[in-house]
């Protein structure tokens, strides 16, 4: 399913994965807990009136990151935009038909990691399921309407071991 380009070493490599979507777990569960800004604390001092409840929104709306209509325009190469991120590195796209052929690089010991080619159907958001033999990671790609894209990885511990899911969210830009 995936080597290392230098060792192919795929449990090594499974491992380093591993730790480092757990690190990045338990320092996001262990960080300290953001304060609300003081706009939010006036929101929440005073009861909006009935403008502002309408206005809210769209508001919201406007912020959150839009989805681009076309899955084809992810065609070629993409990295990291934050290249010391755990997790991925870069990842590579191409169409054929209807399906839209995926390859990621992670870190690893060695640098940087090769996963196979996985063929899925053309979408936007892209499913794209990652198999290992201690665990199982589901992303969710999708094309933002600003050119990036967003990397939603789940990962899943099929070992048996008891280690608790991960959650994790890159974004990377087109080379």
């Amino acid at each position: 399913m995936f080597t290392c380009l230098k060792t192919r070493k795929p449990i090594l490599f499974v491992l380093l994965t591993i730790m480092l979507l757990a690190l990045t777990a338990c320092s996001q569960l262990s960080g300290p807990a953001a304060e609300p800004a003081p706009a939010e604390e006036a929101e929440q001092a005073e009861a909006p009136a009935a403008e502002e409840a309408e206005a809210a929104p769209a508001e919201v709306e406007e912020a959150a990151p839009q989805a681009a209509a076309d899955s084809a325009s992810m065609d070629g190469e993409w990295a990291n935009e934050d290249p010391a991120a755990p997790g991925v590195t870069r990842m590579s796209f191409r169409t054929d038909g209807s399906n839209v052929y995926v390859q990621m690089w992670t870190h690893c010991e060695e640098g940087e990691c090769a996963w196979d080619e996985m063929g899925v159907p053309q979408a936007n958001p892209l499913e794209v399921t990652w198999e290992t033999p201690v665990a199982k990671n589901i992303q969710t790609i999708t094309l933002l309407a600003d050119g990036r894209l967003q990397v939603d990885e789940q990962l899943t511990f099929t070992d048996g071991s008891g280690r608790g899911d991960v959650g994790l969210t890159s974004y990377l830009i087109k080379q």
